[in-house]
C-alpha cells in the first residue's frame, strides 16, 4: 500500500468518525418496536395447562394479584347538600345517587377465589404451609358533615386514591374457621352527629378454593343542624393478596442431611474397600446343613455370593435417599428434583449423595460406611484379594451403552503384556493381621489406607507421540514377607494413534521470502525481527501447514461406535427417571482446512492400531456422504488433492471380546496365547481441499460451516462443559487455559476418562476452582413490562433477560445459559401466553416466573436464576431505570481499625445510605432527560411540546431490596444482619462481601439487579470514609427502554474529547500501516 492510499484512508475513517460522534448529538427517539424473538420459557401467575397436577414442594411465598377495578358502589349518603359533586371529584369516585336517613348500610364482595390445589397438594397442606396472609387494599372514602365545618367547601375527612392515606395493608393468620367478618379499616367523623366509614374482611374454604370476602359499610348519626349535607361513603380497589409460606426449607435440608449421613453398617465377604466390584463364586463359601434339626450349622451359614461391595452399597444408599426426604420425596421426585451418587472415598469410606434441581445441586450429604470385612475374606488368597478394575468402553452390540474394558494379551520373549485402551484402577487389600503385603508399582509402594493399596493406572504419554513408551507402562506386583509372589505388566493405551495431514510441498522455513511460494509462513511465526507479529495464527500447525480446529458433530443414531456421553444437559446420569438427552448424541472430530492437496505424515507403529482407515466425500452443510466410502491405503497414497471436504473415518483396533480368554483371567491368563484386539471405535478427521485463498481459514469459519447446525466447537456443547469441569476438577488444565489448543487426540484420551469415572461415581467437583459466576447466589430477580400480544411479550422477555444476563460477565443466550420454565423444562414458544397478555383495566395485572439456567459448556456462569415478571397495565417505560445500567464503585480498606460509633453506622452508611442515595442521583438525571422527551399526539405527530413525567422518589421494601453474599440476607433483617455486619468489621484476615441490590416486584420504577463488593483488609493502610459519596450516572445515562437519551456527549465538551481520540486512532492506524509495510514479501495468496 503507497504512502498516498493510507493518508487517503486516514482521512476518509477522521469523517467517518466525525460523523459518529455527530450521531451522538441528536436528539434521542424512543424505539418501542425494538422486539427479538428467541427461546424462553414461562408460568403463569395460576398454572398453565401443562402442568397442573404438580405444585412446588417448597411452598414459596407468592403474591395473587387481585381484579382491582374500583368497586362503584354507594355505601351510605343523604341528601346532596350544597358543592357535594366537588368532594366526590376529589376522591375520583362516582357513587350511587341513593339517599338513606340515620343508621349503616353495608355490602359485600368477593375478591378471591383460588385454588389451592395449583398450590399445594391438599387443602390442609395449604393451611399448614401458608398460615400468613397480607392483603394490599385501595380505599377511597368521604365523610361530610355540614353541622361541623363553617365552610361548605370543606368536608370533614376525605381521602382520594392514589394518596398516601388511601394505602392500607393488613396482616392477619388463616383461621380454618372464620365465621364473623373482622375489621381492617374505620375512620369516624367524631361530633355531635357521629358518621362512620369501615371495611371488614373474611376468609373461608369452599372445596378446594379459599374465598376472601370485602363488606364495606357507613354509619350516619344525624342528631342536630342542617339535615342537608351529610355523607359517609367508601369504595376500595383490591390490589394484592400475599402469602407467606411457613414451610422451613433449609431446616428441611438440615433434616434430609442427618437423616442422610447416617453410617451405614456393611459386612464384606468381597473386597476390602467400599467400590470393589470383586464377586464370589458360589464354591468360595459353603455352608453346612444340619440333617436333624433342619436347619444351617450354627456359625457355618453359606456366605452370600456373587454380589460385590459396590453394587451392595449403592444399593442401600438408592434405598435410603428417598427416605430422607421423609413423605415429601414423591413431591419433590414430580417438581424435577433427581439423585446421583458422587465420590467414593476409600480413604474416608464415604460416599456422596447430590440432589440435583434444574441443573444446581438441591442438597448432598455424605454418608460414612462402616466396612467390616468377614475375616473369611483376609483368609483368602492374596490373588482374591488382588482386584483391577478396568474402564469404561462403548459396547459395540449398543453404542448408547458401555461395558469394562477387556485386556490384549501380548506374549514376546517370555514377557506378558497386558494393554487396556482406559483408565485402571488397581487395588490390593493385604493381610490386615500379619500386615506383611504390599502393593508396588514401578517397584515403588503405591498408597496404602485401611489396608487397602491402590494405584491409578492412565495413559501418561502427550499427544507428540502414540508409540508405547514407559509413560504409560505399569509393572505391578505384590510382595508377601519381602518376596515377589505376583506381577504383571500393564500399558494403557487410550492415546490415539495418529495420522496426520501436511500441505504437500510445504517448507516455508527454507523460502520464507519467496513469493512464489508459501506466503503463509508469515503467520506462524509469533515474532519477526524481535517484534510481536500481529498477524500470528495459532490455530496453523507450522509444520504442516494447515489449520486445525476440534470440533463436537451431532449425530443420532450414531453411525460408528464412539463413547457418548452419560450425562444429560442437567448433569444427571441418563437411566432411570432421566430421560435420554439428544444434545449427548454425537462426536468429536478434528477438522483441518488447507489450501492445496495434502500428503499424510505417521508412524509404521501407530499404523498398525488402525484395522482399517476409510474416506468419504460430504456436504459441508449437511455432512450427508456424496458417493461412497473407499478404503485408503495410508503407506501407498502419496499425496491426495481432490477439492472438496472429505471425512477420514480411522477405525482403531480397541475391542476384546470377553470369550476370547475363556476361563482365564489377568489373575490367571493363558501361557503362549496372544489375545489381540479387533476393530472396535471409531475417530474422525474432517479435511477441506480449497484452493481459494479466502477460504483459508478455521474450519468453523468457513461459510459452509456457518451453515451446518450439527458441528460447534468442541468445548461450546453439553458434552464438552461436561469434559471442560472434569477436567479443571482433576487439575489437568486450568480455567485459564485455552480450550481451542488443546490437542484433538487429548480430547479423546481424556473423554474416555470422563466417561468412566461419570459412571463409576469417582467424579469430583471443587467450587472454589471454578470461576464461573453461580447464579443461584442470587435472589430473583424481577422487571415489570407492558404487552398484549404473545410474541411481542416473549420477545421483550427474552431481551431484557438478556440485557440483565450480559451484565454477568457479558454472558450470551444460548452459549452460556437457557431460558426455562421452573417445572417441566418448557419452551416459551410452546407456551400458552393468553392469559399472561389479557391485561386490562379491569384485569392490570398478569405474572409469569421462568427459571435461567447455565449451560454445561459455559464458561462464564454456573446455577440458575429465576426471573419473575409482571404484566402490568400501568408500566411506562419512560419512568423505568434498569439496575443493570446502575454502577456502584467496590469499597475497600481497612474497617476493623475504625471506632465503634463508625462500625454502628456502617449499615446506614455503606448499605442503606449507600445505594439509597446514589439511586437516587440516577432517578434525578433520569428526571432531567424526561423534560426533553418531544410529547406527540395520538397519531404520533410532535405536539411542540416536552412530555410531562417525573419519576417519584424510590421506597425501600417497596421498590428495591438489598442483600449480602450467598446468605441471600436481606439486610433489613435483624438481629442477624447486625451480627453478620460485626463479624466482617472484625475480621483478622482479608474479606469480601457481596452487595446484591434487587428490584422489588410490583414496582413500575425500577428492573433487574446489580452488585458491588466491600472489602474489608485488616493489612491496608487504606482508611475508608466514614460514608461514601454515592455515584451518579456517566453523561449519558440510559434513557427510556435502554435508549440513549437527547443529551450532548459529555456535555458542550464533546470535541475535546473526540479530536485527541481521533488524533491517536489515525497514529495508531497509520503505525499498523508502516509494520506492515516492513513484511512485504509476505503476501497471503
Amino acid at each position: 500500500m503507497s504512502m498516498k492510499k493510507t493518508l487517503n484512508i486516514l482521512i476518509i475513517l477522521l469523517f467517518a468518525l466525525l460523523s459518529i460522534f455527530n450521531i451522538h448529538t441528536t436528539y434521542y427517539v424512543f424505539n418501542k418496536s425494538d422486539l427479538l424473538n428467541n427461546y424462553n420459557y414461562s408460568l403463569t401467575n395460576e398454572k398453565s395447562n401443562y402442568n397442573n397436577n404438580i405444585t412446588n414442594p417448597m411452598y414459596p411465598n407468592f403474591k395473587y394479584i387481585l381484579n382491582n377495578s374500583y368497586t362503584k358502589h354507594r355505601v351510605n349518603r343523604m341528601r346532596t347538600g350544597w358543592g357535594y359533586q366537588k368532594y366526590l371529584s376529589d376522591i375520583n369516585s362516582t357513587f350511587d345517587e341513593e339517599s338513606y336517613d340515620n343508621g349503616t348500610a353495608s355490602k359485600e364482595y368477593t375478591i378471591l377465589n383460588l385454588n389451592t390445589l395449583n398450590y399445594a397438594k391438599t387443602v390442609d397442606d395449604f393451611k399448614n404451609n401458608y398460615k400468613t396472609l397480607e392483603l394490599e387494599i385501595m380505599l377511597s372514602y368521604l365523610i361530610y358533615n355540614s353541622t361541623n365545618v363553617t365552610s361548605s367547601a370543606s368536608p370533614a375527612v376525605i381521602a382520594k386514591f392514589d394518596s398516601e392515606d388511601s394505602y392500607k395493608s393488613t396482616t392477619f393468620s388463616l383461621n380454618t374457621i372464620q365465621s364473623d367478618y373482622i375489621s381492617i379499616f374505620s375512620k369516624r367523623n367524631n361530633s355531635s352527629n357521629n358518621h362512620q366509614v369501615e371495611m371488614f374482611y373474611k376468609t373461608s374454604f369452599s372445596g378446594n378454593y379459599l374465598q376472601m370476602k370485602i363488606k364495606t359499610s357507613s354509619y350516619l348519626e344525624y342528631n342536630k343542624g342542617s339535615a342537608y349535607g351529610h355523607g359517609a361513603m367508601i369504595g376500595f380497589k383490591p390490589k394484592s393478596v400475599s402469602f407467606k409460606s411457613s414451610y422451613d426449607l433449609n431446616s428441611f435440608k438440615k433434616t434430609i442431611i442427618n437423616n442422610g449421613k447416617k453410617t451405614i453398617e456393611y459386612t464384606s465377604y468381597t473386597g476390602a474397600a467400599i467400590d470393589s466390584e470383586e464377586k464370589l463364586k458360589s464354591s468360595d463359601f459353603q455352608g453346612e446343613w444340619n440333617e436333624s434339626t433342619g436347619t444351617w450349622q450354627s456359625g457355618k451359614e453359606p456366605k452370600p455370593t456373587g454380589k460385590a461391595n459396590k453394587s451392595e452399597i449403592e444399593k442401600l444408599l438408592r434405598e435410603r435417599a428417598p427416605t430422607t426426604f421423609g413423605d415429601q420425596w414423591n413431591s419433590y421426585k414430580q417438581y424435577g428434583v433427581t439423585f446421583d451418587l458422587y465420590n467414593w472415598n476409600n480413604v474416608d469410606n464415604t460416599v456422596d449423595t447430590v440432589f440435583m434441581l434444574n441443573n444446581t445441586e438441591f442438597v448432598r450429604y455424605t454418608t460414612k460406611i462402616n466396612l467390616k470385612v468377614d475375616q473369611s475374606y483376609w483368609d483368602m488368597s492374596y490373588l482374591k484379594r488382588l482386584e483391577i478394575l478396568p474402564g469404561k468402553v462403548v459396547d459395540l452390540n449398543d453404542v448408547s451403552k458401555t461395558m469394562n474394558d477387556v485386556p490384549e494379551l501380548i506374549q514376546k520373549d517370555g514377557k506378558q503384556t497386558f494393554i487396556y485402551h482406559n483408565t485402571v484402577i488397581v487395588q490390593f487389600a493385604s493381610n490386615s493381621i500379619n500386615k506383611n503385603e504390599r502393593l508396588l508399582v514401578n517397584g515403588e509402594d503405591a498408597e496404602v489406607w485401611r489396608n487397602v493399596f491402590v494405584a491409578t493406572l492412565t495413559d501418561g504419554r502427550n499427544d507428540e507421540s502414540s508409540t508405547m513408551e514407559e509413560d504409560n507402562t505399569y509393572e505391578i506386583a505384590v510382595e508377601v514377607d519381602g518376596k515377589l509372589k505376583f506381577s504383571r505388566t500393564i500399558q494403557i493405551n487410550s492415546l490415539n494413534p495418529n495420522v496426520d495431514f501436511k500441505w504437500m510441498g510445504w517448507d516455508p522455513q527454507n523460502t520464507p521470502g519467496d513469493k512464489n511460494k508459501y506466503d503463509q509462513w508469515v503467520l506462524t511465526q509469533p515474532f519477526i525481527n524481535g517484534e510481536k507479529n500481529e498477524l500470528y495464527d495459532p490455530y496453523i500447525n507450522p509444520e504442516t501447514g494447515v489449520r486445525i480446529q476440534s470440533i463436537f458433530v451431532n449425530e443420532k443414531p450414531l453411525s460408528k461406535p464412539f463413547l457418548i456421553d452419560p450425562k444429560d444437559r442437567y448433569g444427571q446420569l441418563i437411566g432411570g427417571d432421566v430421560q435420554d438427552d439428544p444434545l449427548r448424541w454425537g462426536y468429536f472430530a478434528e477438522a483441518y482446512v488447507v489450501n492445496k492437496g495434502i500428503k499424510y505424515l505417521y508412524d509404521d507403529e501407530q499404523l498398525k492400531q488402525f484395522s482399517k482407515i476409510e474416506r468419504v466425500e460430504i456436504d459441508p452443510v449437511t455432512f450427508q456422504e456424496v458417493g461412497s466410502k473407499t478404503q485408503v491405503k495410508i503407506n501407498n497414497e502419496v499425496q491426495f488433492s481432490n477439492p472438496g471436504t472429505w471425512h477420514y473415518i480411522f477405525y482403531l483396533k480397541d475391542f476384546v471380546d470377553q470369550s476370547s480368554w475363556g476361563s482365564n483371567s489377568i489373575h490367571n491368563p493363558p501361557i503362549n496365547k496372544d489375545i489381540r484386539a479387533i476393530q472396535g471405535t471409531v475417530i474422525h478427521k474432517i479435511i477441506t481441499l480449497d484452493s481459494d485463498a479466502k477460504n483459508y481459514r478455521r474450519f468453523l469459519d468457513l461459510e459452509s460451516s456457518k451453515k451446518n447446525s450439527k458441528i460447534h466447537e468442541w468445548f461450546t456443547v453439553t458434552s464438552g462443559g461436561h469434559l471442560r469441569s472434569f477436567m479443571i476438577a482433576n487439575a489437568i488444565i486450568t480455567s485459564a487455559d485455552a480450550l481451542q489448543l488443546i490437542k484433538y487426540e487429548q480430547i479423546v484420551k481424556y473423554w474416555r476418562q470422563y466417561v468412566s469415572a461419570a459412571i463409576n461415581g469417582h467424579m469430583t467437583y471443587n467450587p472454589e476452582t471454578d470461576d464461573r459466576l453461580n447464579l443461584s447466589d442470587w435472589q430473583p430477580i424481577y422487571f415489570p413490562m407492558k404487552q398484549t400480544e404473545e410474541i411481542a411479550a416473549k420477545a421483550y422477555i427474552t431481551r431484557k433477560i438478556k440485557e440483565q444476563m450480559f451484565s454477568f460477565k457479558g454472558s450470551a443466550i444460548e452459549k452460556d445459559y437457557i431460558i426455562e420454565s421452573t417445572q417441566g423444562h418448557i419452551p416459551l414458544n410452546d407456551m400458552e401466553l393468553s392469559k399472561f397478555v389479557s391485561i386490562s383495566e379491569d384485569n392490570p395485572i398478569e405474572q409469569l416466573d421462568v427459571t435461567v439456567i447455565a449451560t454445561p459448556e459455559s464458561l462464564l456462569l454456573v446455577g440458575n436464576l429465576e426471573f419473575q415478571i409482571n404484566n402490568d397495565i400501568k408500566y411506562d417505560p419512560d419512568l423505568e431505570i434498569s439496575l443493570s445500567d446502575v454502577k456502584f464503585k467496590t469499597q475497600e480498606g481497612n474497617f476493623s481499625n475504625w471506632p465503634e460509633e463508625n462500625k454502628k453506622a456502617f449499615l446506614e452508611n455503606y448499605l442503606l445510605g449507600y445505594v439509597g442515595q446514589t439511586l437516587d442521583q440516577y432517578r434525578i438525571a433520569k428526571n432531567e432527560t424526561l423534560k426533553q422527551i418531544p410529547e406527540k399526539d395520538k397519531d404520533g405527530k410532535p405536539t411542540g411540546n416536552f412530555i410531562d413525567k417525573q419519576i417519584p422518589e424510590y421506597k425501600y421494601a417497596k421498590d428495591y431490596a438489598i442483600f449480602i453474599d450467598g446468605m441471600k440476607l436481606d439486610i433489613t433483617q435483624e438481629p442477624n444482619i447486625n451480627e453478620y455486619i460485626d463479624q466482617f468489621l472484625n475480621v483478622a484476615k482479608k474479606r469480601v462481601m457481596w452487595v446484591r441490590i434487587n428490584a422489588v416486584r410490583g414496582t413500575t420504577l425500577l428492573s433487574g439487579a446489580t452488585s458491588y463488593q466491600v472489602i474489608n483488609d485488616p493489612k491496608s493502610n487504606v482508611k475508608p470514609p466514614i460514608k461514601p459519596l454515592p455515584e451518579k450516572p456517566d453523561p449519558e445515562i440510559p434513557g427510556p427502554g435502554g435508549e440513549k437519551p437527547n443529551k450532548k456527549l459529555f456535555g458542550g465538551i464533546w470535541w475535546l474529547v473526540t479530536i485527541p481520540a481521533i488524533a491517536i486512532i489515525a497514529i495508531t492506524l497509520f503505525a499498523v500501516v508502516k509494520r506492515k509495510r516492513k513484511l512485504k514479501g509476505y503476501k497471503l495468496k
